[in-house]
C-alpha cells in the first residue's frame, strides 16, 4: 500500500499564521479595521482564512485557501470575496532568509 502524503516544512511555515488577527487595511485614501481568522485544515495541507470588515460603507467578507504544491514547487492561493464574482488565483515563492512570501 502506498503511504499517504504528509505536510512538509512549507506547510509548517503556513501554520505559523494560524489564529485570529486584527487587520488594518488602507485603500483609496480610506482606512478600515477588521478581523482575519486563519486555520490549518484538510490534514494540515491547507491554510484557510476568513476576513470580515467594513469597506466603503459596506460589509466586506472574503475567504482564502493557501497551500504548497509540490509538483510546481510553489505556494498557491485562491481568494474570493463578496465584491466580485471572480476568484483571485496566485502562486509564488518563499524566501526563508527574508521571511517573505511573494505571490
Amino acid at each position: 500500500a502506498q503511504e499517504m502524503p504528509k505536510p512538509g516544512k512549507e506547510h509548517e511555515m503556513l501554520k505559523k499564521h494560524e489564529g485570529t488577527w486584527d487587520v488594518v487595511m488602507k485603500m483609496a485614501g480610506q482606512e478600515t479595521k477588521g478581523t482575519a481568522t486563519y486555520k490549518m485544515e484538510l490534514n494540515g495541507f491547507w491554510l484557510t482564512s476568513t476576513l470580515e470588515c467594513e469597506m466603503f460603507g459596506q460589509k466586506f467578507a472574503g475567504k482564502g485557501t493557501d497551500g504548497y504544491c509540490p509538483i510546481k514547487k510553489k505556494y498557491v492561493s485562491v481568494w474570493a470575496d463578496n465584491m466580485g464574482p471572480s476568484p483571485v488565483v496566485m502562486e509564488g515563492t518563499y524566501d526563508a532568509d527574508k521571511k517573505t512570501l511573494t505571490m
